[in-house]
């Protein structure tokens, strides 16, 4: 394995183009418009559509893309996300083989990683607070995709 390293990174030495390797950065629309380096793992969107599983767990070690992952189903699947389809993924995979369920959702997306676990009242405290942040960041950000009558429901 260490000798195939070696070979790929001297291949990618003699390349003639600067690359750019995305290190800590998990937000695909960064990557596919600031010229980084990707691996375009996009054919599997088309395999987690025809898996008919409920749930699919992302088990990989720290530092594999899991986030990275999630950013790039995030903007495939975001319904406010299609005027960038072309833009960031016109050069990969999907991009030229897209599925009917492009662009077709709103996304919900929790972090709970910044959440102060130390007591379980500060737990619970911050639960909370990202809930309710993350639930009015979902509203206002798709605000246009509900009914006057929803919004009011919503409100």
């Amino acid at each position: 394995m260490h000798a195939l390293k070696q070979i790929f990174i001297f291949a990618l030495l003699k390349m003639k183009r600067n690359i750019f390797f995305p290190f800590g950065v998990s937000n695909f629309e960064i990557i596919a418009t600031d010229n980084y380096t990707y691996v375009d793992k996009t054919p599997f969107i088309e395999k987690l559509e025809r898996n008919k599983e409920r749930n699919v767990s992302f088990l990989r070690p720290r530092r594999f893309g899991k986030s990275l992952w999630l950013s790039v189903l995030e903007y495939y699947y975001d319904i406010n996300q299609k005027h960038k389809f072309d833009k960031l993924f016109g050069k990969y995979y999907i991009g030229q083989n897209p599925t009917p369920l492009r662009n077709a959702f709103r996304i919900l997306k929790f972090d709970f990683s910044g959440i102060d676990a130390s007591t379980r009242e500060s737990t619970k405290q911050g639960f909370n607070s990202s809930v309710q942040t993350t639930l009015d960041g979902f509203f206002k950000f798709y605000e246009s995709c509900f009914s006057n009558q929803e919004q009011i429901k919503i409100s």
